[in-house]
């Protein structure tokens, strides 16, 4: 465990080294009735405060190293498992924390969506794009937790983008499903509205940005975004598991906000608003 506690407190293991050192050469040039010039401790000093600000400088993940130690040190004992999945879960947690970005996969990506949600609060808000996610069957508790959020006065934009092998077949129960629960939401003061895929210019913007996102805005100036790898719906019919995207660099972030704000502006024509009162039997596409 000495090399644990090594790591928590290198920086004052550093400047007891140089005091040493220091100290010995006092007593050498002393033993030899020289004095130890006022420069050299200046450049010993300088050395020291040197090697801390590389560390410093070219270790980014010096904080989730020196928190993996002081966790070794206060539960792993001499137990390999613990210091194993201490060690293994915040080298992973250090590398999404130095890239602002992770994939997560299966039901675990719907757990990230709920933990995402829960965190928000009165003055926050969302903004979603959305293409047929299953609402009913594997997003259930995220459309609760969504529902949830209202009541908490969060704001909620989403924009239901509407594929065209549903729009071709709006007859069936999976497009009463959809249009139902575009009406449950707005009923809820969620600010809903949808557009036709083959609506949507296809130009550079629509092929890059060709899945789902939801943007997380918590407060002023924190935000996440979730982006599909593979749009949901198309994953679950083939069996595949959910793949979402998370991130939180800026220019993840601008880009899909950019893509947002450029299919609300395609005007009322193509683009429509679920109103609050809005309930109708027959699908809203």
């Amino acid at each position: 465990m000495d090399l644990y506690w090594m790591k928590i407190y290198w920086e004052v293991l550093i400047l007891i080294v140089f005091g040493v050192v220091v100290g010995l050469f006092e007593v050498i040039q002393h033993c030899r009735q020289k004095h130890f010039p006022d420069r050299a401790h200046l450049w010993l000093v300088l050395v020291a405060l040197g090697i801390i600000a590389h560390r410093l400088i070219t270790q980014e993940d010096v904080r989730i190293e020196r928190m993996s130690a002081q966790l070794v040190l206060a539960e792993g004992s001499d137990n390999r498992y613990v210091i194993n999945l201490i060690q293994h879960d915040l080298s992973q947690l250090g590398e999404k924390l130095k890239s602002q970005e992770f994939k997560v996969t299966g039901d675990s990506a719907v757990e990230e969506l709920l933990r995402a949600i829960e965190q928000t609060q009165n003055g926050d808000s969302i903004i979603a794009i959305s293409y047929n996610l299953p609402w009913a069957t594997a997003f259930s508790y995220y459309q609760q937790a969504n529902l949830a959020a209202r009541d908490r006065g969060v704001s909620i934009e989403r924009l239901f983008i509407i594929p065209d092998e549903m729009s071709d077949k709006r007859d069936t129960e999976e497009a009463k499903k959809l249009s139902q629960i575009m009406q449950d939401q707005a009923a809820k003061g969620i600010l809903v509205k949808f557009i036709k895929e083959r609506d949507i210019p296809h130009n550079t913007d629509y092929w890059t940005h060709l899945n789902g996102m939801v943007e997380f805005r918590y407060g002023k100036n924190a935000v996440l975004v979730f982006t599909e790898n593979r749009r949901s719906y198309q994953a679950l019919k083939n069996n595949e598991p959910l793949q979402l995207q998370a991130s939180w660099r800026p220019a993840a972030v601008s880009g899909w906000e950019h893509y947002f704000d450029s299919i609300k502006r395609l005007g009322p024509q193509i683009i429509h608003d679920v109103g609050k009162g809005t309930d109708n039997k027959s699908p809203l596409f």
